[in-house]
């Protein structure tokens, strides 16, 4: 196996207020199914935001409300609960993040850990657990230039987790906890701690 360089990685956060798309397309993942937003700049949709999904069956002529059976909004991504025709153009109108490259940072942490409920009962010889639900919690280790971060305590944003240039772990997250050090004989360096809010997907 193949060892990774850690230094291909990178973080992305978003900033700012929500920002409107209209009619953006989307690309069919092959199975008429699945569609992700085409112009990915876009794709880290508002989760407050009801996304309005259109079907065209006459190449654009006109459009027709389409509501998919799920929503990725980490990704711009929309699921069917049956195949639309192979020809059939979707697009989608709601409200997207911008994100910004996190430049100073240096190092992340992604902990995932399930949550598991003792069942055991009298007359058991060993102790029996059942898993209940999954959390997840990352940290970001940054050289530190402002108190960006210390104004943005308890927000909520997106947070991306590049592995490399095409790989990535996704989620809406909560900056729960900012650590800054000053050292001396070093620099000064600030760590952000992140509960994961919702499903972790990886791209």
């Amino acid at each position: 196996m193949t060892a990774l360089a850690g230094n291909a990685g990178s973080v992305l956060i978003t900033s700012g207020a929500n920002i409107t798309f209209t009619s953006e397309a989307m690309t069919d993942a092959g199975d008429h199914i699945n569609y992700q937003i085409t112009n990915l700049v876009k794709q880290y949709w508002d989760d407050s935001v009801a996304p309005t999904i259109e079907a065209s069956t006459d190449s654009g002529s006109t459009w027709h409300a389409a509501p998919a059976n799920t929503v990725q909004y980490v990704n711009g991504r929309v699921k069917f609960a049956s195949a639309n025709g192979s020809g059939d153009l979707i697009r989608a109108s709601g409200k997207y993040f911008a994100t910004a490259t996190l430049a100073t940072a240096n190092e992340w942490d992604l902990s995932l850990d399930v949550n598991m409920v003792d069942t055991t009962v009298f007359s058991d010889s060993f102790k029996e657990q059942v898993p209940i639900m999954i959390s997840a919690t990352a940290k970001v280790s940054q050289f530190y230039v402002d108190n960006t971060f210390i104004a943005l305590m308890a927000s909520r944003m997106i947070l991306v987790l590049y592995v490399n240039a095409t790989h990535h772990y996704d989620a809406y997250a909560y900056l729960k906890a900012d650590s800054i050090k000053d050292a001396a004989a070093g620099v000064i360096t600030e760590d952000l701690e992140f509960d994961i809010a919702g499903v972790l997907y990886y791209n």
